[in-house]
């Protein structure tokens, strides 16, 4: 009887740890306290150069200037600058947006190249911006495009990634923060797929996923997508959706590098639609993504680039 009690016991805690949602998922929407507009940004540091020149295009710059967007962390060598990042962020009363971007074999190898040499060195430094962000209020979105461009691993690789995604989620979460796992965009992958790579990648533990980082899908699509995989996720996960350079929609054939005839979209905003959390400019407006059409190394600030955006 006690062993049949007991096994009774242990069986119901596992189907609770598998049902019940993650303790983030009921926590108050972290973009209800507005994201800072950070003025050591590069588009603030331009705007005002050019106002010091005299030259008018610095109103231009100021649309992108003045909108919250997030702190891109890309390696152990910008610590620093997030600890400033974030003092400024808790001075000014303000939600931190960080980006955790410097997972092994980051894009694939193409223009935005890098991250950290293997796994134990990636973790160290996840651990380092966990420990970093401690006593703040601040929001994640881990590792763009790592789970939707697995494409270029093969098995071995791509569950490698997987649980390195899934390891660093459970740190950076530590203490209910809000975690949000990149899930590529509309037009990548289907719903299903896309599910099935955010489950191994350790999603159930986090706030949610992000959508359409550094891409120019509407938000009409993203929403849409967004809600698919809520409900191929159980429905209590949230999402963010990156609007800040899809105010002209995708470009034609899909071109993602650069793209001539954008638009900087919907301004950062806390969302009431279901399961929605905010509206944010995740990648940086006016920041490369790469040397393709025109631009300068990914993550450098070009005048063209955000002139054309702005405009």
């Amino acid at each position: 009887m006690a062993l049949r009690l007991i096994c009774a016991l242990t069986l119901a805690a596992a189907a609770a740890s598998v049902s019940s949602p993650s303790p983030a998922f009921a926590a108050p929407n972290p973009f209800a306290v507005p994201v800072l507009v950070d003025q050591a940004s590069a588009a603030h540091a331009r705007m005002l150069e050019m106002r010091r020149a005299g030259d008018g295009r610095h109103r231009a710059v100021a649309r992108i200037a003045r909108q919250p967007q997030a702190f891109w962390m890309t390696g152990p060598e910008r610590l620093g600058e997030l600890r400033d990042y974030l003092a400024r962020a808790k001075s000014s009363r303000r939600l931190a947006l960080v980006v955790v971007y410097a997972v092994p074999g980051r894009d694939c190898g193409s223009h935005s190249a890098g991250g950290a040499s293997d796994t134990a060195r990636y973790l160290g430094l996840v651990r380092q911006v966990s420990r970093t962000l401690s006593s703040h209020r601040a929001a994640v979105i881990l590792e763009p495009d790592a789970i939707a461009g697995a494409d270029c691993l093969d098995a071995a690789g791509r569950q490698a990634r997987y649980g390195q995604l899934s390891r660093a989620g459970r740190m950076l979460s530590a203490g209910g923060r809000a975690v949000y796992l990149d899930a590529g965009h509309s037009s990548w992958h289907d719903a299903q797929t896309m599910a099935v790579r955010l489950r191994a990648s350790g999603v159930s533990r986090l706030r949610g996923f992000a959508l359409n980082v550094s891409n120019h899908q509407t938000d009409t699509a993203s929403i849409a997508y967004g809600q698919q995989l809520r409900r191929l996720l159980g429905g209590s996960t949230r999402f963010v959706i990156d609007s800040s350079r899809n105010g002209a929609g995708p470009a034609p054939e899909g071109a993602w590098c650069n793209p001539p005839g954008r638009r900087l979209g919907r301004a950062p905003r806390v969302s009431s639609l279901p399961g929605l959390d905010a509206f944010a400019w995740i990648k940086r407006p006016g920041e490369s993504d790469g040397t393709c059409n025109g631009g300068p190394q990914a993550g450098r600030f070009s005048d063209s680039l955000a002139l054309s955006l702005a405009r």
